[in-house]
Protein backbone atom coordinates (compact mmCIF):
# COMPACT_ATOMS: atom_id res chain seq x y z
CA UNK A 1 0.00 0.00 0.00
CA UNK A 2 3.10 2.30 0.59
CA UNK A 3 3.63 1.90 -2.89
CA UNK A 4 0.72 2.96 -4.23
CA UNK A 5 0.62 5.92 -2.24
CA UNK A 6 3.65 6.83 -3.17
CA UNK A 7 3.04 6.74 -6.66
CA UNK A 8 -0.42 8.28 -6.23
CA UNK A 9 1.12 11.41 -4.91
CA UNK A 10 3.91 11.51 -7.20
CA UNK A 11 1.03 11.88 -9.71
CA UNK A 12 -1.32 14.17 -7.62
CA UNK A 13 -0.50 17.22 -9.51
CA UNK A 14 -1.25 15.90 -12.29
CA UNK A 15 -4.66 14.70 -11.56
CA UNK A 16 -5.63 17.34 -9.27
CA UNK A 17 -5.90 19.87 -12.58
CA UNK A 18 -8.30 16.92 -13.96
CA UNK A 19 -11.96 16.52 -13.11
CA UNK A 20 -14.00 13.52 -13.96
CA UNK A 21 -17.99 14.64 -14.49
CA UNK A 22 -20.19 11.49 -14.76
CA UNK A 23 -24.40 12.28 -15.09
CA UNK A 24 -26.51 14.14 -17.13
CA UNK A 25 -24.52 16.79 -18.70
CA UNK A 26 -26.08 20.13 -18.81
CA UNK A 27 -27.35 20.35 -22.69
CA UNK A 28 -29.01 16.58 -22.43
CA UNK A 29 -31.96 17.12 -23.08
CA UNK A 30 -35.98 14.87 -24.08
CA UNK A 31 -36.71 15.21 -28.00
CA UNK A 32 -39.42 17.96 -26.80
CA UNK A 33 -36.00 19.95 -25.02
CA UNK A 34 -37.25 19.10 -21.26
CA UNK A 35 -33.88 18.82 -19.64
CA UNK A 36 -32.85 15.61 -18.71
CA UNK A 37 -30.66 16.32 -15.34
CA UNK A 38 -34.07 18.80 -14.25
CA UNK A 39 -35.68 14.85 -14.46
CA UNK A 40 -33.37 13.08 -13.00
CA UNK A 41 -32.80 15.08 -10.13
CA UNK A 42 -36.90 15.11 -9.36
CA UNK A 43 -36.76 11.19 -9.94
CA UNK A 44 -33.38 11.16 -7.68
CA UNK A 45 -34.74 13.61 -4.93
CA UNK A 46 -39.00 13.14 -5.60
CA UNK A 47 -41.22 15.77 -6.49
CA UNK A 48 -43.25 16.85 -3.84
CA UNK A 49 -45.79 19.05 -6.02
CA UNK A 50 -46.37 15.71 -8.53
CA UNK A 51 -46.35 13.76 -5.53
CA UNK A 52 -43.59 11.73 -7.41
CA UNK A 53 -41.93 10.13 -4.06
CA UNK A 54 -37.45 10.00 -4.19
CA UNK A 55 -36.25 7.09 -6.57
CA UNK A 56 -32.32 7.30 -5.35
CA UNK A 57 -30.95 5.48 -8.14
CA UNK A 58 -27.64 7.64 -7.93
CA UNK A 59 -26.61 7.64 -4.70
CA UNK A 60 -27.95 3.65 -5.02
CA UNK A 61 -24.79 3.77 -6.92
CA UNK A 62 -22.89 5.61 -5.40
CA UNK A 63 -23.51 3.77 -2.09
CA UNK A 64 -22.77 0.23 -3.70
CA UNK A 65 -20.09 0.98 -5.65
CA UNK A 66 -17.71 3.65 -4.60
CA UNK A 67 -15.48 1.35 -3.13
CA UNK A 68 -14.65 -0.24 -5.92
CA UNK A 69 -14.18 2.70 -8.09
CA UNK A 70 -11.73 3.96 -5.40
CA UNK A 71 -9.68 0.66 -5.91
CA UNK A 72 -9.80 0.72 -9.51
CA UNK A 73 -8.34 4.15 -9.57
CA UNK A 74 -5.41 3.01 -7.42
CA UNK A 75 -5.00 0.18 -9.93
CA UNK A 76 -5.57 2.28 -13.16
CA UNK A 77 -2.72 5.03 -12.40
CA UNK A 78 -0.91 1.99 -11.25
CA UNK A 79 -0.73 0.47 -15.04
CA UNK A 80 -0.92 3.58 -16.90
CA UNK A 81 2.39 5.10 -15.59
CA UNK A 82 -0.20 7.95 -14.40
CA UNK A 83 -1.78 8.95 -17.63
CA UNK A 84 -4.49 10.74 -15.50
CA UNK A 85 -6.73 11.49 -19.02
CA UNK A 86 -6.63 7.61 -19.31
CA UNK A 87 -7.77 6.62 -16.03
CA UNK A 88 -10.55 9.60 -15.69
CA UNK A 89 -11.86 8.34 -19.36
CA UNK A 90 -12.41 5.05 -17.95
CA UNK A 91 -13.46 5.34 -14.56
CA UNK A 92 -16.32 7.74 -16.23
CA UNK A 93 -17.46 4.86 -18.72
CA UNK A 94 -17.41 2.67 -15.34
CA UNK A 95 -19.65 4.92 -13.22
CA UNK A 96 -21.75 5.96 -15.90
CA UNK A 97 -22.23 2.03 -16.33
CA UNK A 98 -22.66 1.85 -12.23
CA UNK A 99 -25.44 4.55 -12.62
CA UNK A 100 -27.41 3.05 -15.74
CA UNK A 101 -27.42 -0.48 -14.04
CA UNK A 102 -28.88 1.46 -10.88
CA UNK A 103 -31.36 2.95 -13.35
CA UNK A 104 -32.09 -0.52 -14.74
CA UNK A 105 -32.09 -2.47 -10.80
CA UNK A 106 -34.25 0.08 -9.34
CA UNK A 107 -38.05 -1.29 -8.07
CA UNK A 108 -39.02 0.60 -5.44
CA UNK A 109 -41.14 2.89 -4.87
CA UNK A 110 -43.42 0.91 -7.05
CA UNK A 111 -44.97 3.20 -9.75
CA UNK A 112 -48.64 4.69 -9.35
CA UNK A 113 -51.35 3.07 -11.19
CA UNK A 114 -51.98 6.90 -13.02
CA UNK A 115 -48.48 6.35 -14.35
CA UNK A 116 -48.35 3.00 -15.13
CA UNK A 117 -52.12 3.85 -17.12
CA UNK A 118 -50.42 7.03 -18.58
CA UNK A 119 -47.65 4.71 -20.20
CA UNK A 120 -50.29 2.51 -21.60
CA UNK A 121 -51.52 5.68 -23.92
CA UNK A 122 -48.28 7.79 -24.05
CA UNK A 123 -45.56 4.95 -24.84
CA UNK A 124 -43.20 7.63 -25.63
CA UNK A 125 -44.25 10.26 -23.87
CA UNK A 126 -45.04 12.25 -26.76
CA UNK A 127 -48.25 14.24 -26.94
CA UNK A 128 -49.36 13.99 -23.48
CA UNK A 129 -50.33 17.17 -21.54
CA UNK A 130 -51.53 17.78 -17.58
CA UNK A 131 -55.29 16.97 -18.64
CA UNK A 132 -53.89 13.84 -19.56
CA UNK A 133 -52.61 13.62 -16.14
CA UNK A 134 -55.98 14.70 -15.00
CA UNK A 135 -57.79 12.49 -17.07
CA UNK A 136 -56.21 9.30 -16.06
CA UNK A 137 -56.43 10.18 -12.22
CA UNK A 138 -60.42 9.91 -13.11
CA UNK A 139 -60.17 6.57 -15.12
CA UNK A 140 -57.77 5.25 -11.99
CA UNK A 141 -60.94 5.96 -9.41
CA UNK A 142 -63.43 4.97 -12.04
CA UNK A 143 -61.39 1.40 -12.39
CA UNK A 144 -59.72 1.56 -15.05
CA UNK A 145 -56.11 -0.06 -14.99
CA UNK A 146 -52.83 0.10 -17.31
CA UNK A 147 -50.85 -2.50 -18.46
CA UNK A 148 -48.09 -1.18 -18.87
CA UNK A 149 -44.42 -1.42 -17.47
CA UNK A 150 -44.57 -1.08 -13.94
CA UNK A 151 -40.39 -0.47 -13.89
CA UNK A 152 -39.64 2.82 -12.26
CA UNK A 153 -37.40 5.57 -14.03
CA UNK A 154 -37.85 3.64 -17.16
CA UNK A 155 -40.56 5.18 -19.67
CA UNK A 156 -38.92 5.39 -22.74
CA UNK A 157 -35.27 4.81 -21.43
CA UNK A 158 -33.66 8.60 -22.51
CA UNK A 159 -33.32 8.92 -18.84
CA UNK A 160 -31.00 5.95 -18.37
CA UNK A 161 -29.63 5.80 -21.64
CA UNK A 162 -27.98 9.83 -20.98
CA UNK A 163 -25.72 9.08 -18.51
CA UNK A 164 -22.91 10.40 -19.52
CA UNK A 165 -19.71 11.67 -18.19
CA UNK A 166 -16.94 13.93 -18.95
CA UNK A 167 -13.19 14.81 -18.40
CA UNK A 168 -11.69 18.49 -18.68
CA UNK A 169 -9.61 20.90 -16.58
CA UNK A 170 -10.90 21.88 -13.13
CA UNK A 171 -11.80 25.49 -13.27
CA UNK A 172 -9.53 27.83 -11.00
CA UNK A 173 -12.07 30.39 -8.96
CA UNK A 174 -10.36 33.24 -10.48
CA UNK A 175 -11.54 31.40 -14.07
CA UNK A 176 -15.12 31.95 -12.86
CA UNK A 177 -15.09 35.52 -11.67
Amino acid sequence: MDKVMEFLNSVGDQLSSKQLKVGFLENSTYPDGTSVPMVAAANEFGNPVSGSPPRPFFRNAIAESSSKWAENIETLMLNSNGNTEQVLNLMGQVIADDVKRSIGTLVSPALSPVTILLRDRFPMRSGMMFDDVLRAREDVKRGVKGSGSTKPLIWTGHMQSSVDYEVGEIESSTDSQ
